[in-house]
């Protein structure tokens, strides 16, 4: 149901709304906390205008997955750092947008941005060793090493200790 109600950009109250319902009714529903009557069901059906059969088909439901062969790159974002994006896999069942990045770092010298955004970020060292700040803590990274980190902390690459440095990038956040 959850994944329905995100595909039409809708919050919780707003199909409650439509289907007549408690919002707190929805959510336990959505949660799977508590059974619920067809009649119920057929509401939530109603409202969302799909057949009331594919809000029981959880086990059933396909998963996109993106696959990016060695050597085709996907894309380059608008992004300050050399990153480029591996593809972008929103989780339905979750609502979760998962963005992960290939991060190159070549230039000692060049000047680094600093981000906030909402959600998580990984980051893991594949190749040289770079200095991480989040918030004022600083972190030196290098191959096998990695972070996780709350992203709406100020953070971003500060100084290439060793170069050329290559790493994942993975941000995890809600839409």
């Amino acid at each position: 149901m959850r994944n329905w109600r995100l595909k039409r950009g809708w919050r919780l109250e707003e199909l409650a709304r439509a289907a007549g319902l408690s919002m707190g009714a929805v959510s336990r529903i959505e949660n799977g906390t508590v059974s619920t009557s067809l009649t119920t069901l057929r509401a939530l059906s109603w409202a969302l205008g799909v057949p009331i059969s594919s809000l029981l088909r959880r086990s059933e439901q396909q998963y996109e997955a993106v696959f990016k062969k060695a050597g085709q790159p996907i894309g380059l974002r608008n992004c300050p750092t050399p990153a480029e994006t591996l593809g972008d896999i929103e989780v339905l069942s979750s609502g979760i947008k998962v963005e992960p990045y290939l991060v190159r770092l070549i230039e000692q010298e060049a000047h680094f941005p600093t981000f906030r955004h909402s959600g998580m970020k990984f980051l893991y060292m594949l190749e040289g060793a770079i200095r991480y700040s989040h918030g004022e803590d600083h972190y030196d990274l290098g191959p096998g090493d990695s972070l996780l980190f709350e992203a709406s902390v100020l953070h971003g690459p500060r100084k290439l200790l060793r170069g050329p440095a290559l790493y994942l990038s993975i941000i995890s956040a809600r839409p």
